[in-house]
């Protein structure tokens, strides 16, 4: 029996244990900035004199072609709608590109394997110069961005003009072209008389910027390459 006088010890009070989190939060990764989407990039490039040619095509990343179809059926004459910039710019066809170098192989999209474009323009000053792809880039620019074509237009497209051939390891049509098509383009430009074995010696300078590889086929050969 307890003696009443005795004095019981007062029991040890616990501490209170810390809040528990709710699970999952402590863990929760830090979202990343999210990155700006690339603006589509439209390029220009001529291969100097004799050639007034320049070529044009239309990207959204170094694997992809952007949105051309409204391009295609516009040059191709399939399009009700006029855009005066742009008809008046003299985008006279659309050319398969090339795999750079290669024998003739068509370049495609990574992401979708379809085909990827060239635009053909002849300017109606009859050469091309710094000029005159200022002003084609303008006004394929335009166009794409020309509600009446697209029904997504991007709000910004970067443009540059890829022009060099004044440097000595400049680009080449057959990075560019299919060899039917640089072909066509020689013949359009040169005299018929020096369309021979020693073209490539007699013009240095414009054979530099026609073949670099070795995929020049029979008229390739037929002009010294």
């Amino acid at each position: 029996m307890v003696n009443p006088k005795t004095t019981l010890s007062t029991p040890t009070k616990k501490a209170p244990s810390p809040a528990k989190r709710s699970p999952g939060k402590s863990y929760k990764p830090i979202p990343k900035k999210l990155q700006m989407k690339k603006a589509p990039t439209l390029s220009a490039i001529n291969f100097g004199p004799p050639f007034a040619f320049e070529l044009y095509f239309y990207e959204k990343s170094d694997n992809d072609d952007a949105f051309t179809y409204g391009i295609i059926k516009q040059i191709r004459g399939e399009e009700i709608e006029t855009h005066q910039l742009f008809d008046n710019a003299n985008f006279v066809q659309v050319l398969p590109r090339r795999v750079p170098g290669s024998e003739d192989v068509p370049l495609q999209n990574g992401t979708n394997n379809y085909d990827r474009r060239l635009f053909l323009r002849y300017p109606p000053e009859g050469d091309s110069t710094k000029t005159t792809r200022e002003k084609g880039l303008h006004a394929m620019k335009a166009f794409l961005q020309d509600k009446r074509f697209s029904k997504f237009p991007p709000t910004d497209i970067d443009i540059q003009d890829l022009t060099n051939y004044e440097d000595n390891f400049p680009r080449t049509m057959d990075d560019y072209m299919m060899n039917s098509d640089i072909k066509a383009a020689i013949e359009q430009a040169c005299d018929p008389d020096d369309l021979n074995e020693d073209f490539k010696i007699n013009f240095p300078d414009c054979a530099k910027c026609i073949w670099k590889s070795n995929h020049v086929g029979e008229f390739g050969k037929s002009l010294g390459f």
